[in-house]
């Protein structure tokens, strides 16, 4: 099952333009080895292939963090402006974009604008480089004729989006930074005060509070296992790392969050 799966991934990906007489114009990207044999399964499920385009994993690989989306908005809405129509204005960001990946997407974009496909169908194509929320905009623009409106709210938009999360990454730096330094020193504590001065009040345990015999007894210990205590203290880093990563416990995590008194109204405010 591994060798059959690493032999689908390995083939060529193709974007297919298919008619469905139940369902009308479909776009899906289908695994074949050749255009051959795609328009044979195809046709095989019922189907009509009208069109099929290679994709190029190598330019799409870099998603929406690479292509810049926002630049894109911004010209695009200018030469809207301008005058020009959305496909010439598409064209033109495709005859002067220098970079080849970005240049290769604005050119399949143009393609899909020939073909007869709306501008919101077009970038729905590619769901990896244009967010949900700008096809959804660009749908609903084109119903009153206002897309260079729609770029133009949605580049505000975005905007504020940005400017928000780096005032949050820029208010969280500090308290990070304190959290960071004071896990150093108390590790440092545990690890190496502690454990010489158990030492000197392991004759003493029964005359010390529950927290203090606690603290020297974990010292002793630390003392006489370092290696085994360093590797339980990796092992409950890492666990929680991963845990933190995880998306079923960060929903709980934030679930649980949200239903604290005043740490969830300042959650419900933020979103």
């Amino acid at each position: 099952k591994r060798m059959m799966a690493n032999q689908i991934e390995n083939l060529p990906r193709y974007r297919a333009r298919i008619f469905s007489p139940e369902k009308g114009l479909l776009i899906e990207e289908r695994a074949s080895s050749s255009l051959g044999v795609l328009n044979a399964q195809i046709e095989s499920e019922g189907l009509t292939l009208i069109s099929a385009e290679l994709v190029d994993k190598g330019a799409m690989r870099g998603g929406r963090g690479h292509f810049p989306l926002l630049v894109f908005c911004q010209q695009l809405s200018s030469l809207l402006d301008a005058g020009l129509q959305l496909v010439v204005a598409v064209d033109t960001l495709a005859g002067n974009e220098r970079d080849s990946g970005h240049r290769l997407v604005l050119q399949k974009l143009r393609a899909s604008l020939h073909s007869g496909l709306s501008f919101s169908q077009s970038l729905a194509v590619y769901p990896e480089i244009f967010p949900p929320l700008f096809q959804a905009s660009i749908e609903a623009s084109e119903q009153t004729g206002g897309v260079a409106s729609a770029l133009k709210r949605f580049v505000a938009y975005e905007g504020q989006f940005q400017a928000l999360r780096s005032r949050l990454i820029g208010a969280l730096i500090y308290p990070a930074l304190l959290l960071s330094l004071g896990g150093l020193v108390v590790a440092f504590l545990l690890s190496y005060v502690v454990p010489r001065f158990s030492v000197v009040f392991a004759d003493r345990l029964q005359e010390m509070p529950y927290l203090s015999r606690a603290i020297v007894m974990l010292g002793l210990t630390i003392a006489e296992n370092p290696w085994v205590s360093l590797g339980l203290s990796s092992a409950v880093l890492i666990g929680l790392f991963v845990l933190g990563i995880h998306p079923v416990v960060r929903s709980w995590m934030i679930g649980v969050a949200t239903e604290m008194p005043w740490l969830g109204q300042r959650i419900q405010a933020f979103e």
